[in-house]
């Protein structure tokens, strides 16, 4: 109870703090997107898929809300997650707020809380979330962790729809390191993007994935305008780095702590 209470008080914190400076039209109108990308790990090769969902909406011009929800399977081992954030934004500079995610497995969950940032020059977004994680086990011969996670990103539009971006982080001393590229399609009836990523953590190590993207919303915009005006990133996807046990522990006296 005192680590959720903690946990909700730094998101507060972090947002009320976020709102200094006011935004203007943080969500231009209620949109989400649907996500799903597929491929594999790596020495041994492991079949690998994630898809996620989110949905964002304008509270008033200052402030923007969304909700993600994801799912991931390596190995036919599922793993559910979601996240929630809670912004103000100016489309022509940055993004600032708070989320609070969680990833669950059998064996245990992992729930992160933080301020979240995005800032906005030229063709250049840096995009970041950092805070507080605490991992629970099941087992009862697992100890327990907190500590500090961060999860950072530069993307460059080489064009107004194509994306590129590098990034990496770290989860409770998990290290990661990706590269993505996006290319939206939105003279399509059906705005989408197609996704290629590469990427490394220490949980499972390397992983190629391409993937699909489907917005809703206005039919008619860039996807630099739809990452900078709509929904942010789905953070419950950049929580699956492999900082969790991938199946239930087993129960035995000599299991490492």
């Amino acid at each position: 109870m005192k680590k959720t209470s903690l946990a909700f008080g730094c998101l507060a914190t972090a947002l009320l703090m976020s709102t200094s400076a006011f935004g203007q039209q943080a969500v231009s109108q209620p949109n989400g997107k649907i996500e799903f990308e597929g491929g594999g790990y790596l020495n041994p090769f492991a079949g690998q898929y994630a898809a996620g969902v989110s949905f964002a909406a304008p509270m008033g011009d200052q402030f923007g809300i969304q909700v993600d929800a994801a799912i991931h399977n390596r190995s036919n081992s599922v793993t559910t997650g979601g996240a929630i954030h809670l912004f103000t934004r100016d489309p022509e500079s940055y993004l600032a707020g708070a989320a609070a995610g969680y990833v669950m497995t059998d064996a245990a969950k992992l729930f992160a809380v933080g301020p979240e940032v995005e800032l906005y020059v030229d063709q250049l977004t840096l995009e970041a979330w950092a805070g507080w994680a605490n991992v629970d086990y099941v087992s009862p011969f697992r100890t327990d962790a907190s500590g500090y996670f961060a999860l950072a990103d530069i993307a460059y539009y080489a064009t107004d729809n194509t994306r590129l971006s590098v990034g990496g982080g770290t989860i409770l001393g998990t290290e990661t390191i990706n590269f993505t590229v996006e290319h939206s399609f939105v003279e399509s009836a059906l705005p989408f993007s197609l996704t290629g990523k590469l990427a490394w953590d220490e949980g499972f190590g390397t992983r190629a994935t391409v993937g699909f993207k489907s917005y809703f919303g206005d039919e008619g915009k860039s996807l630099i305008d739809r990452h900078r005006q709509d929904d942010p990133r789905n953070l419950g996807l950049d929580m699956f780095i492999g900082t969790l046990p991938a199946e239930s522990e087993p129960e035995c006296t000599e299991c490492d702590a």
